[in-house]
């Protein structure tokens, strides 16, 4: 129903009748927005006009936790303008249940080169994947699952000085994990195994998570974070400033594993 929203009302008139009062944004080019009020300011600014622009989003996959109280859903977008050229990207929500209904309580989006193709008949999340509910004292989901980010990004730091901050997203990935690329979506471990350990020494990537949630039953969660990135050698010195919404879903030993991960740019932080 978002999609069919957005394509009829606009981006903006669309996404705002879903948002959660507490919802976190992720666009494009900017800083984390929190709350209903202040993503519904930038909307008004920012979303395209839906006079020019026509907006379609194709969902790949979603699922919710055990107790139907978190989800998550994934996908690519193209927009279209009244000459026809086609813009595309990509999108990642988590979703959270407020009564009968679901509201939107984080999206990020980006854009990307092309449609991907399409996704393999045999992956879990086609037919709902959501981690392994765990029995749990209160509040324990949302404290662990920040936990492991938090070890997640240790990790990443650690092991930067050597190979680099890649092999930590191999380690701490699902089995059915996917990867966001700049076209294709890219399905399973296998994938991230390809992908994520060729960072060289020295590529540092430090985050804190910001923002997040957990479901009661404890197999869902969600989080979101300012990232940055440095590199420096005899020739080079790079920095780079992004934010990141990832899903995780939680393991049969207990553990959270980052089960989606999809970031954009961001403005570097003043002096």
């Amino acid at each position: 129903m978002l999609s069919s929203e957005i394509e009829q009302a606009g981006w903006a008139a669309g996404l705002r009748t879903w948002l959660a009062h507490d919802a976190v944004y992720l666009p494009p080019d900017t800083e984390i927005l929190k709350g209903e009020r202040a993503i519904r300011a930038y909307l008004r600014q920012h979303a395209p006009d839906p006079a020019a622009v026509t907006t379609v989003l194709h969902r790949e996959a979603g699922g919710a936790s055990a107790d139907g109280e978190l989800g998550y859903t994934f996908g690519w977008s193209e927009a279209t303008d009244t000459a026809g050229a086609v813009a595309y990207g990509k999108y990642l929500a988590a979703w959270k249940r407020h009564g009968h209904r679901w509201r939107v309580a984080a999206l990020l989006h980006r854009a990307a080169t092309a449609a991907p193709s399409d996704p393999p008949a045999d992956s879990p999340l086609l037919t709902g994947y959501h981690g392994t509910p765990r029995p749990h004292r209160h509040g324990e989901p949302r404290h662990g699952l920040f936990a492991a980010d938090r070890a997640f990004a240790a990790q990443a730091l650690a092991q930067a000085p050597t190979v680099g901050y890649g092999p930590s997203f191999v380690d701490w990935a699902d089995p059915n994990a996917v990867v966001f690329g700049n076209r294709n979506f890219y399905w399973g471990i296998d994938w991230v195994k390809a992908i994520y350990p060729y960072t060289v020494a020295g590529e540092l990537l430090t985050w804190e998570p910001s923002f997040g949630d957990a479901a009661g039953s404890g197999d869902l969660g969600w989080t979101v974070r300012d990232a940055g990135y440095h590199y420096h050698d005899p020739t080079v010195t790079i920095d780079d400033y992004s934010k990141y919404l990832t899903v995780w879903a939680r393991q049969p030993d207990g553990g959270w594993r980052w089960l989606l991960d999809d970031g954009n740019e961001r403005p570097a932080p003043a002096p």
